[in-house]
């Protein structure tokens, strides 16, 4: 009989008036792994505190192990010991070594007396366990991400956790390095462990889940079991993605606007790839260490232009970085400021001049006559700030648009008004290189994939492919 680990049971929380989640109930198995998959991402942050720390609730009970921990009303607001979430900020203290994380640095099992000798005796079979090629002395900083996030998946099992909740991990770790992170899941999982698995993509969460919830608005609509996994079963509950990005008018040229040649740095080793006017590529980093490095490349001076040719000005290429709400934006200025602000680079006067305001209200006025009079964005939802972060890019209208993980921690809604965003850039006639850890949604917004692994290019995968290709990737 299946050991019940935990229990959500009518689970309502409502804050300021606004309901985040909604009569929902839920069981999780003793050694299962359970999926969540966010149709959006509303109350998604309620429900893991409620989890994790038994934050007050408006109604409902949850039950951990068999106990009441949390009831609407008796929230007494302690952390679960024996739940860890894994795959947002790390849990591990830099500077310090592997050792150190797991052993001295832990809340559950407090090490007064520190033995070196005595730590390496118990990381070394935890090591081998998960094939993990460390003697425990290094410091954490030197470790590739992979390793820190097996670190933190070992120092989350030693404290003794029965729950870990796995959020979004394919933002954070390339596809090759997921796909070993689940082997060591099912590995846990047999050893009586249970996992929580949050993504945004059914076809991650439909490999490695037993059982799946679909979560919208905070009310869950729909129950999977594995004979329920399909993309025929999702699309009853998912928009049409598609049609997406198949009847734009994309405008290729001969012209080559970026090339390397056999280009060797600290992670590319003999990278060789030719960017043309006009094209959206995809570079898909299977172990996320090289696009830094790659995009380096481009906005640095090369010491060989030999090497790296580039047929493009510093001020023609724009940068999205991942996350661009928290660095690319200034929420203390107007919408219209902030379209215009990145012309500055291209015409120094261009933002001081009103009649450049009134030529883009004229232009823009109609599609963002939502939001164009704003004062500020304080106020402003996330889809309308992913909006004026493309609308800025289209406005300053660069020859070359390189974008970080674009759909990292989007939800359906998001990544459908991105993907439509980025295909007004293309059908512009602005090229555009994506650079991501995961295929995500890259399919809609681009005509070829790169894959690099081990710093070079192993793949090249063109448009007709991508159906059968990039389903393998997963």
């Amino acid at each position: 009989m299946k050991h019940e680990l935990l229990m959500v049971d009518r689970l309502s929380v409502v804050q300021r008036g606004v309901s985040f989640l909604d009569q929902m109930s839920f069981r999780i198995y003793e050694g299962e792994i359970f999926g969540m998959l966010f149709i959006n991402s509303h109350g998604q942050e309620n429900l893991i505190e409620v989890i994790e720390r038994n934050v007050p609730i408006h109604y409902g009970t949850v039950y951990f192990n068999g106990r009441v921990v949390n009831h609407h009303q008796n929230s007494d607001g302690r952390e679960n010991p024996a739940v860890v979430t894994l795959g947002g900020k790390s849990t591990l203290f830099q500077g310090f070594s592997v050792l150190d994380n797991i052993f001295v640095f832990n809340s559950v099992k407090h090490r007064y007396i520190i033995n070196e000798k005595e730590m390496l005796e118990q990381f070394r079979p935890l090591a081998q366990a998960v094939d993990l090629t460390l003697v425990g002395t290094e410091i954490v900083d030197d470790l590739t991400a992979y390793e820190r996030f097996v670190v933190e998946l070992l120092k989350a099992v030693y404290s003794g956790a029965k729950l870990i909740i796995l959020r979004d991990i394919s933002n954070i770790l390339g596809s090759e390095d997921v796909q070993k992170v689940q082997s060591l899941m099912h590995y846990f999982k047999s050893r009586n462990i249970s996992f929580c698995y949050i993504c945004n993509h059914h076809e991650e969460i439909f490999k490695i889940a037993d059982r799946t919830i679909l979560i919208e608005y905070g009310f869950i609509i729909k129950h999977l079991y594995k004979e329920d996994y399909s993309d025929e079963v999702m699309a009853r509950f998912s928009l049409n993605f598609a049609a997406l990005g198949k009847n734009i008018a994309i405008h290729h040229h001969a012209k080559t606007l970026v090339e390397w040649n056999s280009v060797t740095t600290d992670y590319l080793r003999d990278f060789t790839l030719t960017v043309n006017a006009g094209e959206s590529v995809v570079v898909l980093d299977r172990q996320k260490n090289v696009l830094q490095d790659l995009a380096r490349t481009i906005l640095e001076p090369s010491a060989d232009k030999n090497r790296v040719m580039k047929h493009v000005n510093r001020n023609d290429v724009l940068i999205i970085p991942e996350n661009p709400l928290e660095t690319f934006l200034f929420r203390d200025f107007s919408y219209l400021d902030n379209l215009t602000l990145g012309l500055v680079k291209k015409i120094p006067t261009k933002w001081l001049r009103k009649k450049t305001h009134d030529s883009i209200r004229k232009e823009y006025g109609t599609v963002l006559k939502d939001v164009i009079d704003m004062d500020h964005l304080h106020n402003a939802t996330t889809a309308q700030l992913f909006q004026l972060v493309y609308y800025k890019a289209l406005i300053y209208n660069p020859k070359l648009v390189l974008i970080f993980q674009p759909f990292a921690n989007a939800d359906m809604y998001l990544r459908h008004d991105i993907i439509n965003l980025i295909n007004q850039m293309r059908s512009k006639g602005i090229t555009v290189m994506v650079f991501a850890v995961s295929v995500s949604d890259t399919r809609y917004i681009s005509n070829r994939m790169v894959v690099i692994n081990d710093g070079c290019v192993v793949e090249e995968i063109v448009e007709a492919d991508y159906d059968t290709k990039i389903l393998e990737m997963y």
